[in-house]
């Protein structure tokens, strides 16, 4: 899971068993899933909210995005976001608070600081369910064993982790498979394409 979207690669016997090549492929396979720890846009996930004891519809315009959900559940890896906020302003939790609330409608002095965390769960529980619906097509066409983990990678890997749970698949971190120190893994996993071409070109 990276800043826009996450894909959902499917490896058995060392070799990949993708089905998409372009991305209108992949999306009708579920192996790209348009959802992203930072820029992913609100009202692409969910029409509605609950708020208040009722739902409330979401307002079509981009005034926030899911760096401010993150940013709320305390979810959001230091330097992960290096985007311009929706409406150019801070990116604090106050902030984020703000620009969640406008997209129902409302101020954040119209409610509690509780009622927006559960504004922001409510985004990132669509968030989840939308990469494990990706997760459970890709696994219907793939066939892999149930010890087959879920290899982690990108910005979300938290998201990530989450979705193995729910897969009840062991999980297992790409930083860990490189042997390098903790902290260049931790980098490494962020661009794990490009760390895995430098991996496999150290080999020949």
């Amino acid at each position: 899971m990276g800043s826009t979207t996450t894909d959902i690669v499917p490896v058995a016997g060392s070799m990949l068993r993708s089905r998409g090549y372009t991305d209108a492929e992949r999306l009708a396979a579920g192996e790209l899933v348009y959802t992203g720890l930072v820029r992913g846009f609100l009202m692409a996930a969910v029409d509605r909210a609950p708020l208040g004891g009722q739902w409330t519809t979401l307002i079509n315009e981009n005034f926030a995005n899911m760096a401010d959900v993150h940013r709320l559940l305390d979810s959001l890896p230091d330097d992960a976001d290096k985007m311009t906020t929706a409406d150019g302003r801070d990116k604090t939790v106050a902030a984020s608070r703000a620009r969640l609330a406008r997209m129902v409608g409302r101020n954040a002095d119209e409610g509690e600081d509780a009622e927006w965390l559960d504004v922001a769960r409510w985004f990132a529980e669509a968030q989840i369910r939308a990469v494990t619906d990706g997760a459970m097509l890709v696994l219907s066409h793939a066939m892999l064993p149930p010890s087959a983990p879920v290899v982690g990678a990108g910005i979300g890997i938290g998201v990530i982790t989450e979705v193995a749970r729910r897969l009840s698949r062991p999980y297992v971190g790409f930083d860990t498979l490189l042997g390098v120190s903790p902290r260049v893994g931790r980098l490494a996993a962020q661009c794990a394409p490009a760390a895995a071409l430098a991996a496999l070109a150290s080999r020949e």
